[in-house]
């Protein structure tokens, strides 16, 4: 390994099978690196990107901020990583539900055709679901400004969203009811 790195971007490296486990690592970025499947244990890892790679699990990292594994087919499960403030998991068709993060302020989910619901998040500030096909209901979440769920095909109605100021649900076929918007 290499003592001291801190940041690794092995982004397009097709015939790489891992990534060094390397204690002081924080940033790692793997972008269509199909030969990467596991994701080892890196216990200052705050920032991690993959997108299109063959990982099927994503590790409980006790400091990670920013989780962006788009486009992950294999992925079928979030940890609970209560340190989480952004996640976007987009396309990670495997996904059914979010897990109850406790500091999570922005998610994208869209197009995570297996999505079924959502936890209470209370912190969460926006929320993009647009594509979800299997989603049928939203929480009431207190301090949500934006939503964007477009093509939410099995949602029924919006919960009342006190914070709400941004709304997008075009093309949602059985929606029947959205409610007053704050002023």
């Amino acid at each position: 390994p290499i003592p001291g790195l801190e940041k690794l971007d092995c982004s397009n490296c097709e015939k790489l099978k891992e990534i060094p486990v390397v204690s002081t690592l924080r940033e790692v970025e793997c972008r269509k690196s199909i030969g990467i499947t596991t994701i080892p244990e890196l216990p200052n890892l705050e920032f991690l990107i993959c997108e299109d790679i063959g990982i099927t699990v994503i590790q409980n990292f006790p400091k990670l901020k920013e989780l962006y594994c788009t486009n992950c087919t294999g992925i079928t499960a979030i940890p609970n990583i209560p340190t989480l403030n952004n996640l976007n998991c987009r396309k990670c068709v495997g996904i059914t539900e979010i897990p109850p993060l406790p500091n999570l302020v922005k998610i994208n989910c869209s197009q995570c055709t297996a999505l079924t619901k959502f936890p209470f998040l209370q912190k969460l500030q926006l929320l993009f679901c647009s594509y979800c096909p299997a989603l049928t209901e939203i929480p009431c979440l207190p301090n949500l400004t934006e939503l964007y769920c477009d093509m939410c095909t099995a949602l029924t109605e919006i919960p009342v969203l006190p914070s709400l100021r941004t709304l997008s649900c075009s093309y949602c076929k059985t929606l029947t009811r959205i409610p007053s918007l704050p002023n």
